[in-house]
């Protein structure tokens, strides 16, 4: 199963795939898209938080079964926040998405900060 699932990407998502990318303010004062940008243009809508909760939750959702997949019990936080901080997710949406998919029962902790997904 797919977060992306409640959207109609074919329908509706395309057509914003023609609109301004989300930007963000650099240091320098220079515009830069979002890492993520591509992925919401790709959604119907204004691109907004929940876009990028989506994302994240995927993303996590994809490291937990990566983890597993390598034979470990269950992926521990720091495994899971390793790859998406280096990927420019930040701290707070990780611990938002971990949030959301914990009480929609997408995934489970097993272990202190240790999860595995729902099968």
């Amino acid at each position: 199963r797919n977060l992306f699932d409640c959207f109609d990407i074919v329908d509706r998502g395309l057509a914003n795939n023609q609109k301004k990318n989300h930007l963000q303010q650099t240091d320098e004062d220079e515009l830069e898209p979002h890492p993520a940008s591509y992925l919401t243009a790709l959604l119907p809508g204004e691109a907004c938080d929940d876009s990028f909760l989506a994302i994240t939750a995927q993303s996590i959702l994809f490291e937990i079964h990566r983890i597993v997949g390598e034979g470990k019990d269950s992926a521990p936080l720091e495994m899971i926040a390793e790859t998406l901080l280096a990927r420019k997710i930040s701290k707070e949406e990780i611990e938002e998405a971990l949030d959301h998919l914990l009480m929609q029962g997408e995934i489970h902790e097993v272990e202190d900060n240790c999860f595995i997904a729902e099968e």
